[in-house]
């Protein structure tokens, strides 16, 4: 039970987020998903967050998840970032690397096709770089698995609601392209043939 100020929600944080271009290409189409979460769309004016994906820590998928996801990811942003307000000098902080994709950001494949995407990294600070590329499946259109999900359930407080999420249906997929060169500036995978 809360006491009179125990719990202050605000969205102020999720809906700047938008702003900050981090690849995510949410501020094209909310329906992506990026550090302010990923919406549904309810009609052509409005999105909610109604959306579940997939938290492999509790192994369901939940509403509340396709923002907590990017936690981390938003957190080391905001530290560089204050960083940057106390350097000194450039050299003193540390900086976004920059990323383009040599193949473009919207592709066109066929069933049973390989596609092989070539990442093209740099760092202002002449940092290594790293790669890591995944799949985020809960937002694109391939149907991971033919059986009919669990029934999405509502965690409410009283009349309040908490969270939004459905267990992992019995014989239910998720994630099933496999990712080829996924710790690499180059990864590949085969369109599954029933796309």
């Amino acid at each position: 039970q809360y006491d009179k100020y125990d719990f202050i929600s605000e969205g102020d944080s999720p809906s700047f987020f938008y702003l900050i271009d981090n690849g995510l290409r949410s501020m094209e189409n909310p329906t992506y998903g990026g550090w302010g979460g990923r919406f549904g769309v309810v009609n052509d004016k409005l999105f909610r967050n109604t959306v579940l994906d997939y938290d492999v820590h509790t192994k369901k998928f939940e509403a509340e998840y396709s923002l907590m996801r990017w936690f981390d990811d938003i957190q080391n942003d905001f530290a560089a970032r204050a960083d940057w307000a106390i350097a000194s000098d450039y050299k003193d902080a540390n900086h976004n690397p920059t990323l383009t994709i040599k193949e473009g950001l919207d592709l066109t494949a066929s069933p049973g096709e390989k596609i092989t995407l070539h990442a093209e990294g740099a760092d202002p600070d002449g940092d290594q770089l790293t790669y890591k590329w995944w799949r985020y499946f809960e937002a694109d259109t391939y149907e991971d698995s033919k059986v009919k999900p669990a029934q999405v359930k509502p965690e409410l407080l009283g009349e309040m609601q908490l969270g939004l999420h459905r267990e992992v249906a019995k014989g239910e997929k998720v994630n099933t392209i496999d990712l080829q060169g996924s710790d690499t500036n180059t990864a590949s995978f085969t369109v599954p043939a029933d796309a």
